[in-house]
């Protein structure tokens, strides 16, 4: 019986491991609360974390958002960048 608690009690605290499908505005509001950890863009598929869920979050822009969206991840973190793919974390540096 406990044995069978405590399996339920860890498969509603573990993540799926799968991205959580978000619009592009409500992206935008999570950059805007600061709530984004990190994000990753190639391409139009933009991949990242929400501060504080457990699964990772997935959403498609448009090609012509990619650059502000870059622009608007960097003015409120830190971040690194590549050619065919751009990070943007958190984490602060130096």
């Amino acid at each position: 019986m406990c044995l069978m608690v405590l399996l339920s009690f860890w498969q509603k605290n573990a993540g799926t491991g799968k991205p959580t499908e978000i619009g592009y505005s409500d992206l935008l509001d999570k950059i805007d609360a600061a709530q984004v950890q990190s994000a990753t863009i190639q391409g139009t598929d933009v991949h990242g974390q929400i501060k504080g869920a457990k699964d990772p979050f997935h959403t498609t822009i448009s090609s012509n958002n990619v650059d502000s969206l870059t622009k608007e991840l960097r003015s409120t973190r830190s971040s690194s960048t590549s050619r065919s793919r751009r990070t943007i974390s958190s984490a602060r540096c130096c």
